[in-house]
């Protein structure tokens, strides 16, 4: 199997490093927002039992039922 080499990123400080997309420090929404577990997986990408395991411990926010077909809320 042939390796491939991932590009390297740019130096902090250059023209090129500021040319990437940034993360935003303070969220736009002055509000929380409920999700479906479906939007949730695309944003955190962890299995359903390391997001539970994580909820358990209370490092994750906990699920609620608005439904019975949307149980999440962030």
């Amino acid at each position: 199997m042939e390796s491939q080499s991932r590009p390297s990123l740019p130096i902090p400080g250059t023209p090129e490093y500021e040319e990437l997309p940034q993360y935003v420090v303070k969220s736009p929404l002055p509000f929380r927002r409920t999700i479906r577990r479906q939007e949730l997986h695309q944003i955190v990408p962890l299995a359903e039992t390391t997001i539970y395991e994580l909820e358990r411990r209370g490092d994750f926010p906990r699920r609620f039922n608005l439904t019975p077909a949307a149980s999440y809320g962030i």
